[in-house]
């Protein structure tokens, strides 16, 4: 995947959604550097594919939208975007709506993916400048990393 077309995409979310969340919030004072990549978001099971971590997403910043709401424990629950522990640890909860955010494994049954890509029509989380999803290249490295198991590898 072309490097430069993800960081690009990086760097329109920052830019596009505000960026990291009002100061505050469980991750105030944390970095937020958009010329981080996206990580490779390829099957881990194909040959050559790099597996994508928590280390990888916390670095990529794609939860940098996400914290105008979820960085001060409102929309239900807190992305705490501070260390790719406190990140991985906020994504092992449930949220508001009694669903799971990460289930291992298993992206269609993880509310995470299942808001991010809008499988059920009820709106992306979180949504771009006009309202729609964030981009493929931008969500598919979260859904590669649920498919792998969302495991805490890296840290």
């Amino acid at each position: 995947m072309n490097r430069s077309i993800l960081c690009l995409a990086t760097i329109s979310l920052i830019a596009g959604c505000g960026g990291p969340p009002p100061g505050g919030g469980s991750d105030a004072g944390a970095r937020h550097d958009s010329g981080s990549p996206a990580p490779d978001a390829g099957d881990s099971a194909d040959a050559g594919q790099q597996t994508v971590t928590i280390c990888d997403l916390h670095a990529s910043f794609v939860f940098a939208a996400c914290g105008g709401c979820h960085g001060n424990g409102l929309g239900g629950f807190t992305i705490n975007l501070s260390t790719p522990r406190a990140l991985y640890d906020s994504l092992q909860t449930t949220g508001a709506s009694r669903n799971t955010l990460v289930t291992a494994s298993d992206p269609s049954a993880s509310w995470l993916w299942v808001r991010m890509n809008d499988e059920q029509g009820a709106g992306p989380m979180p949504p771009n400048n006009s309202g729609g999803k964030l981009p493929d290249t931008q969500i598919a490295p979260v859904r590669a990393w649920i498919a792998a198991g969302a495991s805490d590898d890296c840290l």
